[in-house]
C-alpha cells in the first residue's frame, strides 16, 4: 500500500514542481516540461522492466541496501564515496520503509526529472534562436532523445550524476543568487563520482579563465576555487580509480585494462576498440551505434539518435566553429569543455554499446547544449547578413 502512495505521490510532485516554474517559464514551456514529464516516466518504467530480466547495478543499489544492517551504515559512511553512498541513500526508502525497487525508480526519476527542467531553463537561458532542422524546431526535441531519460531514470548514480550536472550549468549563469544549488551539485557529484566531478570543474575552470567576457577577478576566483577543491579531492580520485598517483604510464595501463574488460567476447554488443585509431575512438562514443550496429530494439532507438546527433555536429562544424565557440556564453564553453574532456578520457576504456551509452548520460546534456547554441548562433549571423544585404 505504501508503495502504491508513494510512487503516486512523486508522479504528481513531478507535476507540482513544474507547476512552481510557472513565474519564469510560459504556458507554452510548461506544457513541454508536462510532456517531458510523462516521457520521462515511460522511460523508467521501460528500464524498470528492463532491469527484471537483465543485470543492472541498480538492482544492487537497492538490494543490497533492503538487506543491511546498521551496523553496514557506519561501514558505508567509512568507505565514503561511489557504491556505498548508493548503499546510504538507499537505506532508508528499501531498508527502513521496506519499499519496493519500483518505487525506488519513481523516486528517483523525479530527482532526474529535476535535473531535465533545469537543462530545459538554462536552454531558456542562453540560446536566442530555436533552429529548424528539416522544418522541425530542434528544441525541445533534442530533450525528448531516450539517452537523456532512460539511464538518468534508475535508482544509480546515473540519475543523481545527471541531476548533478544539470543543476551545476544552471546554477553558474547566475552564481551569485543561485549559490545554494551549485553547493549542493558539487557535494552530490563528488560523493557519487569524484572523478567525473574533477572532469566537470576542469572545463569550466578553463573556460571561465579563457573567457573574456568575464571580468578578471571573478575569472580568478572561480578557476581558484575550481582548482582547489579537485587538488583537495585529488588523493579521493586516486583511491576510488585504484591509482597509485597520475602518471601517462599508469592512466594508459588502466584504460588499456578496461578496455579489455569491457570488449571481451562475453560482454554483450562490445566493440574491439583497442584496434581502433584514435578519431574512431572518439566517434565511437559520441556516435555509435549507429545503423550498421543495430542488434536490439535498444541499439536501433540509439542509432537512430546518434544519426540526428552526427547530422547536427555535421552542420555545426561546417558553419565557422572557432568563431561559435568564441562567442558563445561561459557556461555553454564549459559544457563543451567538459564534453571534450569526459569524451577523451572514456573514448578509450570502453567498448560495450550499453555502458557506452550509459555513461554518455552525463555528457549528453553538454552536447545538446552547444549543438543548440551553435546552430542558433549561425541562424544569428545568416540573419545579419541578410538585414546587412537589405
Amino acid at each position: 500500500m505504501l508503495d502504491i502512495v508513494l510512487s503516486t505521490l512523486f508522479i504528481i510532485l513531478g507535476f507540482v514542481f513544474i507547476a512552481f516554474q510557472g513565474n519564469t517559464l510560459n504556458k507554452t514551456e510548461l506544457n513541454s516540461l508536462r510532456l517531458l514529464w510523462c516521457v520521462h516516466l515511460f522511460f523508467a518504467v521501460i528500464f524498470y522492466v528492463y532491469t527484471r530480466s537483465n543485470s543492472a547495478d541498480v538492482n544492487g543499489y537497492w538490494k543490497i541496501a533492503k538487506g543491511s544492517t546498521p551496523a553496514d551504515l557506519a561501514l558505508y559512511i567509512s568507505k565514503g564515496f561511489g557504491t556505498n553512498v548508493m548503499y546510504l541513500f538507499n537505506y532508508f526508502p528499501a531498508h527502513t520503509l521496506d519499499l519496493s525497487i519500483f518505487t525506488g525508480f519513481m523516486i528517483y526519476a523525479f530527482v532526474s526529472f529535476i535535473g531535465v527542467c533545469y537543462l530545459y531553463k538554462t536552454c531558456i537561458e542562453l540560446i536566442p534562436y530555436n533552429t529548424r532542422f528539416f522544418g522541425v524546431n530542434i528544441f525541445p526535441l533534442l530533450l525528448f532523445f531516450p539517452s537523456i531519460h532512460f539511464w538518468s531514470a534508475g535508482p544509480g548514480k546515473d540519475a543523481l550524476l545527471f541531476f548533478s550536472i544539470t543543476m551545476f550549468g544552471y546554477a553558474l549563469i547566475k552564481l551569485n543568487k543561485r549559490m545554494g544549488l551549485a553547493l549542493l551539485s558539487t557535494i552530490i557529484a563528488m560523493l557519487i563520482r569524484p572523478h567525473v566531478l574533477i572532469i566537470l570543474f576542469a572545463g569550466f575552470g578553463v573556460a571561465f579563465l579563457l573567457s573574456m567576457n568575464v571580468k578578471v577577478w571573478k575569472r580568478l576566483l572561480i578557476f581558484i576555487l575550481l582548482a582547489g577543491v579537485s587538488i583537495a579531492l585529488l588523493p579521493t580520485v586516486l583511491e576510488y580509480v585504484s591509482l597509485d598517483s597520475i602518471t601517462v604510464e599508469n592512466t594508459l595501463n588502466r584504460l588499456d585494462s578496461q578496455a579489455r574488460n569491457l570488449s571481451g567476447d562475453t560482454v554483450g554488443s562490445s566493440v574491439d576498440i583497442q584496434s581502433y585509431p584514435f578519431i574512431l575512438k572518439i566517434i565511437t562514443f559520441l556516435f555509435r551505434p549507429l545503423f550498421f550496429d543495430i542488434d536490439s530494439m535498444f541499439t536501433a532507438l540509439a542509432s537512430i539518435e546518434n544519426f540526428i546527433l552526427l547530422l547536427l555536429t555535421i552542420k555545426v562544424l561546417a558553419s565557422k566553429p572557432i568563431k561559435t565557440y568564441r562567442n558563445a556564453p561561459v557556461v555553454v564553453k564549459s559544457y563543451l569543455i567538459f564534453l571534450l574532456l569526459g569524451t577523451l578520457i572514456f573514448s578509450f576504456s570502453l567498448g560495450n554499446f550499453g555502458i557506452i551509452l550509459r555513461m554518455k548520460n552525463m555528457f549528453i546534456p553538454a552536447f545538446i547544449l552547444y549543438l543548440l547554441w551553435a546552430l542558433s548562433y549561425s541562424h544569428e549571423l545568416k540573419s545579419n547578413q541578410v538585414q546587412k544585404s537589405n
